[in-house]
Order: C-alpha cells, then structure tokens, then sequence
C-alpha cells in the first residue's frame, strides 16, 4: 500500500529574483527556467485527491523558487490550506516584505531564508537584489508580532564564520529562532564549528525523533537548530542508496504547480498524479546514489586521533642539528604564532583542563619580523586525555579582531601564547616537528605531532624526555604562582598589538 509522507511541498514555481551561488536547484543542474505561470485552479483537483486519501499529511510546505512573486496564487493557495492541515510554513526570501506582513498571521510559522546579517556579503552570494541589513531587521520585527519565524543560514564556507556568528547573537538576543543548514552534498567547515561552539555555551541538546536535525536549547528557551538535507541526512545513518531512497520517499512529497507533477525528496523527474501511486516505487533519488558513489574524505573532524608530545630543551640549534641528521624531515618555515585561547565559561575557574573539557583557540600566523598575516585559524580541541585531542577548525576567517570581540563576550579569555616557531615536516608519514621560543617566559620546547609510534620512535631517536604538561597548562601555572601577570586588560591590549603591528 501506498504511504504518504510525514510532509507536503508545494512549489509554486522553480523561478526565483534571488541567484545563490550554492542553490541546489531542487537537485539537478539546469539552465535557468522559462517563466512558467502557475495556475492554482488546475491543481486544486490534484490537492482533493492527496486530502481524500486515508493517511493525513502532518505539516504543508509552501516554497519556490520564491512563492511571493506569485502573490495572486499564493494566496489563493493560503486559503485552501488553512483548514486542511494543522501546520502550514511558508519558506521565502523576504523579497517581498508587503505580503509577508499582511498574511504572516495566515501560516502556523515562516522560515526567512537569511545566511548572513551583512548586507554586502549576502549580495555576493545571494544576488543583488538581496534585502539590505535595515530592511530585513524590520521585516522580521513585524513577522514575529504574528507568527512563528525561523531564520534559515546556508551555512556555505565563501561566507566568513564571524558573519554566522554575529548572526546567531542577534537572533539570540532578539530570541528569534535560528536554523543553520548545511549545503547540499557538500563539506562545510564553517557547518561544524559553528555546532561545536554553540554546544559549549550553555546550550543544551534535545532528544528528537529524526535524524536530519540537531536541536539546542538555552534557559531562556532560545532554540538553534542544525541541520542536514535529507540525503546527507539518511547516508550519514549508513543507508544504502536504495534504503535512503526509500527514506526520502517516506520523508517528502514534492508538488511542481508549474509542471504540474510530483517527485519524492529533490526527485529530478516528477510524473502526473495519475501515474505516480502505480510507479513509485520504481523511482530512486538521484542524489542518495550520486552521494555514494563520492567517497569524501572529512577535514573538519580528523578520522585519526592527534597525537602529540613535548619536551622542554636547551640548545634550539642542537635540536636543529639533530633533526637534519634524521635525513627524512625537510625544513618548512620560520613564522610567529599567536594563539589566543579562551575557555567556555562553566570551566573558567579550573587551571587545568580535564578530560571532555574543550579550549577555543585562535591561531595567527605571522611572517617574522613583518606585519603580514598568513593565515588566521579558528580551532576546537577536546581533550580525550593527556596527549591525545578531537578537533573542529575552519580559516574563513575576514576580520580576526572582530572575531576576538565577539568570543571575549560569550567565552573566557584565558591566555595568549606568542612564539616564534621553525616547523620541519616528513613528507611520507605527515609527521610534524616544532621547535618553539615563548616570548612569556615559558622557555624553549620541541613538540612532534603525527601516528603514536612514529612520535615516540622520534622521541627516542632524540633522546627527548617525556613532558605531559600542555603550554596552557605551563600558562595556568605560572599565573598562579604569579610567575606572569595576565589580566583582561592584558589580553586585549596583546591582542589589538599582535594583529595591528
């Protein structure tokens, strides 16, 4: 027997006055669509024949393309679909911020599609005609006065992860309900970072039933949501192309008015309704088996665990002298590093991170002796003990400063850690020597990274003694026995120093 899915889409018309470089076009490229017009009245014999069946559709979708550029439909859409369903949404991209107030009250909620609060960022991505930062702030301040909203973030890497960040604040302060998505098929590190960092506020993670959402929570009931598309979705749980194809299928029906056919999930080919109860199961989405046939390999959260070990020394060029003798490790580069490290705030009174406790940290590097930057990292470990860390990282990074404001509010500055570093590298094994000099006081220090057993061979070869205190740890200790005075007001002035001179 046949078995309606949980929700119904309704696409009005795959036209849209918005251009998103990463818009997924309902799952298959195509030149852009000749102006098609959707004519409502022909289609409301194919919406009885859904409603008269058995089973009941929980919730109604009503997308695009943007649906507001067919106001005359859309509405005559809204009336037939506020008796027929206890939960109508309607997706859009405020172009049209007249119609959106005047029927907002009619739909159980909207989702603005939002990425970025800055105006001249989200037109790069977005299109010009993308509202400005002004008039979408006053859209969603009427909006919310008559229905739920939810803002959507594609959360795509070409945009900085300050733009989300700032974003997710003012949502946060506005309590406006925010949802972070990840593009379609595709690796987002900004995606990954961003549901770390909101983990380790005070944000907690709901039980849900579903798998394509991840869910938190504050005290004072703001919501944030991440989430997948549903082919990402039913392969990360380990389905098979044709078991996710069936997932999908029991997931969403998707209406094209302009066409006139129906298509499961981002499905690239829809059918009459006559036809598709006897077919349905012949169709497969054409994304699951594309997705399976792709095998990514994940940079964001590393596959192997990182193991690292650090030892203070002496004589640097001693050191130097040895690592050459090695013959496989080839010399990389001499640069400043300056990490700025800050701890979430339920861990900001211990001196020494335990295990599951995670660090922040914001890598500069620096050309020695100029005031060029050569790359700006964001980074979180979690510890899983001694010498072994999980971690989440992105580099679309624009303005290092801002970025330092916004986590000196929300998380606890702790410490900078200034050194100048030579790094060596063995191409063949990817393992990492650093040779590192604290401008703080904190002494000279070798640290190799890589496989366990290539670093503790290593180890031995140069006759290195095992140190298990990490830098932060040295840091912590010697603020406490007021060895190094570091306040606030330290930071912030070492911090504006480093990234200006």
């Amino acid at each position: 027997m046949f078995s309606l899915p949980r929700e119904l889409r309704i696409i009005i018309s795959p036209i849209c006055n918005l251009n998103c470089l990463y818009c997924h076009k309902e799952g298959f490229k195509e030149n852009k669509p000749k102006e098609k017009i959707t004519l409502i009245n022909e289609n409301i014999k194919l919406f009885s024949k859904i409603f008269n069946l058995p089973q009941k559709i929980k919730e109604v979708s009503i997308t695009g393309g943007e649906p507001t550029l067919f106001p005359s439909q859309l509405k005559k859409l809204i009336d037939y679909f506020r008796d027929k369903t206890e939960n109508l949404t309607l997706i859009t991209n405020g172009t049209n911020p007249q119609f959106l107030i005047k029927y907002a009250n009619y739909f159980t909620e909207m989702h603005l599609h939002l990425d970025v609060l800055d105006t001249v960022l989200r037109r790069k991505v977005m299109g010009r005609n993308s509202p400005s930062e002004s008039q979408i702030k006053r859209l969603i301040q009427r909006i919310c006065s008559k229905t739920k909203l939810r803002i959507n973030s594609v959360v795509d890497d070409r945009y900085p992860i300050e733009s989300f960040l700032e974003l997710f604040f003012w949502a946060k302060e506005k309590k406006i309900r925010i949802g972070f998505i990840k593009p379609l098929l595709k690796e987002s590190k900004n995606f990954e970072i961003l549901k770390k960092l909101i983990s380790l506020m005070n944000y907690r993670k709901l039980k849900q039933k579903g798998i394509r959402k991840i869910i938190y929570k504050n005290p004072e009931e703001h919501f944030v949501e991440f989430i997948l598309c549903r082919c990402d979705a039913f392969i990360n749980e380990g389905f098979s192309s044709r078991e996710a194809t069936k997932k999908c299928q029991r997931d969403v029906l998707s209406i094209d008015l302009s066409s006139g056919k129906l298509s499961f999930c981002f499905l690239n080919r829809g059918v009459k309704f006559d036809r598709f109860l006897d077919f349905s199961f012949q169709f497969r989405c054409p994304l699951c088996r594309r997705f399976t046939k792709r095998k990514f390999k994940s940079s964001i959260t590393k596959e192997e665990k990182e193991y690292e070990m650090r030892s203070p020394i002496q004589d640097i060029q001693e050191i130097k002298d040895q690592v050459d003798k090695l013959g496989s490790f080839v010399f990389k580069k001499i640069e400043r590093v300056c990490d700025f490290i800050f701890y979430p705030k339920k861990i900001d009174k211990s001196n020494k991170l335990k295990k599951g406790d995670a660090v922040v940290r914001l890598r500069i590097n620096k050309l020695l002796n100029r005031n060029s930057i050569i790359s700006t990292v964001l980074n979180i470990k979690e510890k899983i003990n001694n010498r072994e860390w999980f971690e989440w990282e992105t580099s679309s990074i624009k303005k290092p400063i801002y970025l330092i404001s916004i986590l000196n509010e929300f998380y606890h500055p702790k410490m900078i850690l200034d050194r100048v570093r030579t790094t060596y590298l063995d191409n063949k094994s990817g393992t990492k020597i650093a040779i590192d000099e604290f401008k703080d006081g904190l002494g000279k220090f070798i640290e190799i990274e890589g496989k366990k057993d290539i670093v503790e061979s290593l180890s031995r070869k140069l006759r290195l003694k095992k140190f298990p205190l990490a830098y932060g740890d040295i840091m912590n200790q010697k603020i406490k026995k007021q060895e190094i005075s570091f306040t606030l007001k330290d930071f912030k002035n070492r911090a504006y120093q480093i990234l200006t001179k």
